[in-house]
């Protein structure tokens, strides 16, 4: 009976050391190079699914344990993998050197474009101009046609025009009109900010990082839309969707696959 009891004990603090090795720990890693900027470096751990950016100086803070994968990915560097050993838990410490990617840019000249209007002091030079829709719009009534036959009779101004607006049915084709020119702003803005991520995160991110094809990025940014990236990314919490792309990665992989 008491060798029972000695074995389970064994059994249990057996168990227990498993369980404290299996908890991952924060270690703090700093990356090295010649030159180059060390700043938002994608520091993604394979294995928990997480991933970090690093600071001015290379450095970054992300949870590990033995036997993690780290991957260290960014435009100006070779990828690199780590594997997270028994030192890296014991010390809480990672040094990383990388190796410049060599690319290749023809230069560009970019001229702002001057606002002569403001230039000049002109009022509401800031301001985007109407469209001749919206001015139309802008120009007769807004009222139903009750309403506007009222103003009309005593005398509104407007009056017969306002009429002859609504009734011949340009104020409901100007309406459509303008329905339809504002969803194409909308999309207009969306691909803005799908530029705009593929710009701060760099296309090497999603084509070396997450497998997604080049001419599928922007797809698959949309697909991530219904995970409010707009809305993270203009909160500034990066690492909230670089969690969410990796996340996402492996499902989209998979709908291209079936749907080819």
């Amino acid at each position: 009976m008491k060798s029972n009891l000695i074995f389970y004990f064994l059994v249990i603090l057996v168990c227990l050391d498993v369980s404290a090795q299996q908890k991952r720990v924060l270690i703090t890693g700093q990356i090295y190079s010649d030159s180059i900027s060390l700043e938002n470096i994608h520091v993604i751990n394979k294995t928990s699914k997480k991933a970090t950016i690093s600071s001015t100086n290379g450095i970054f803070e992300i949870p590990v344990k033995e036997n993690d994968e780290l991957l260290i990915s960014s435009v100006q560097f070779k990828n690199k993998v780590i594997i997270i050993n028994d030192l890296n838990i014991k010390s809480l410490n990672l040094k990383i050197i990388l190796e410049k990617e060599i690319n290749s840019l023809d230069e560009v000249t970019i001229e702002k474009r001057r606002n002569i209007a403001g230039d000049l002091g002109l009022p509401n030079a800031g301001k985007k101009p109407l469209t001749k829709v919206e001015s139309r719009l802008n120009a007769h009534t807004k009222a139903s046609l009750p309403v506007a036959v009222l103003l009309t009779l005593i005398g509104g101004a407007g009056g017969i025009d306002n009429l002859y607006y609504i009734i011949s049915g340009d104020r409901k084709k100007d309406r459509k009109l303008t329905s339809l020119l504002q969803r194409d702003k909308n999309e207009a803005f969306k691909k803005e900010q799908r530029q705009n991520i593929r710009a701060h995160l760099t296309d090497s991110f999603f084509i070396k990082t997450l497998k997604i094809p080049v001419q599928e990025i922007d797809t698959f940014i949309q697909f991530c839309d219904s995970k409010n990236i707009d809305y993270l990314l203009s909160k500034n919490r990066k690492l909230e969707v670089i969690d969410i792309f990796i996340k996402e990665s492996p499902n989209f992989l998979k709908t291209l696959k079936d749907q080819n």
